[in-house]
């Protein structure tokens, strides 16, 4: 299968296509970083009270990880939405693997969000960037059933509100 150009055999033609990055970039404040700080510091201080060595190893890893990523910033990826699937990191799903979609609305941001049946790789998420929502609504509500009423999940929404 040939990814590297737009008409992908079998998946029709391009309906849409946009590039945005996957997620939101956080804005953290000197506030967050000295509360993220102290607590750093707090589980260090335990691990060496506990003499948990390897305790304050993976504390330490977790934060350059946390601090590389930062650094690095969202990645931007093309998505392409054709009339038989869509294509994404040059992996092309079709339709009949997909349960629907639905859109997140942030402050300065939508996030669209399509499920798939897979269990292992369930959904993909990636910002409208530059590209109206409405028409990407427009497009993909012709070929999946839009869900009302999914948010995100707990464990993502606590992750949004940490910033991290």
């Amino acid at each position: 299968m040939d990814t590297n150009t737009k008409n992908i055999p079998g998946a029709g033609n391009v309906l849409i296509e946009w590039t945005a990055p996957t997620h939101t970039t956080h804005k953290r404040t000197w506030r967050w970083y000295a509360i993220a700080g102290t607590f750093v510091a707090l589980l260090l201080l335990f691990s060496a009270w506990t003499q948990s060595w390897s305790f304050a190893l993976v504390i330490v890893l977790l934060s350059g990880v946390l601090l590389l990523m930062q650094r690095r910033g969202p990645a931007e990826k093309t998505i392409s939405i054709y009339e038989h699937g869509f294509k994404i990191d040059k992996q092309f799903t079709p339709w009949n693997q997909c349960t629907g979609f639905w859109m997140l609305q942030g402050p300065n941001y939508i996030e669209i969000h399509i499920e798939r049946a897979q269990k292992h790789n369930k959904h993909v998420q990636i910002l409208t960037g530059s590209t109206d929502y409405r028409d990407i609504y427009e497009v993909l509500s012709h070929l999946l059933p839009f869900f009302e009423s999914r948010q995100e999940t707990l464990l993502d929404n606590f992750a949004r509100t940490l910033k991290i």
